[in-house]
């Protein structure tokens, strides 16, 4: 298995298309399909951005570089976990980081659900089209 198929397979069980994970690495869409069917090599910049972004573990990215290797198994849940967790962890950080959006999201919390619903909606459009 190529390093191009193992990247698609932790982006796959990280629940992300191609445009989310170009989105957090800062590239296009084009570019991970690219890498991830083999078409342009992967370089080691893009192979940091990729970790980093993840939150691989050290024997994630064992995987990753060189496949499996002396007889252990690869647990792709164990990424979706390692990531979800790094996420939560991201979020923390920034709430203490932005005492102010940690505030205001308290208070959104309260809202009723409909009006709760649009800001968040509103929210994430804006957030979608500052990506783009």
């Amino acid at each position: 298995m190529s390093i191009h198929t193992r990247l698609k397979i932790i982006r796959d069980e990280l629940n992300l298309t191609q445009k989310e994970l170009g989105a957090i690495m800062g590239r296009k869409q084009s570019e991970i399909s690219k890498w991830e069917t083999g078409k342009q090599a992967i370089p080691a910049e893009i192979l940091e951005d990729f970790i980093k972004v993840t939150h691989l573990s050290n024997e994630q990215l064992i995987f990753l570089i060189q496949g499996e290797q002396d007889g252990k198994e690869f647990h792709p849940k164990d990424i979706n976990d390692h990531f979800t967790t790094a996420k939560v962890l991201d979020v923390h950080n920034l709430f203490q980081d932005e005492p102010d959006l940690s505030n205001e999201l308290h208070i959104l919390s309260k809202y009723p659900e409909k009006q709760k619903r649009r800001l968040i909606n509103n929210l994430i459009a804006i957030m979608k089209n500052e990506r783009e």
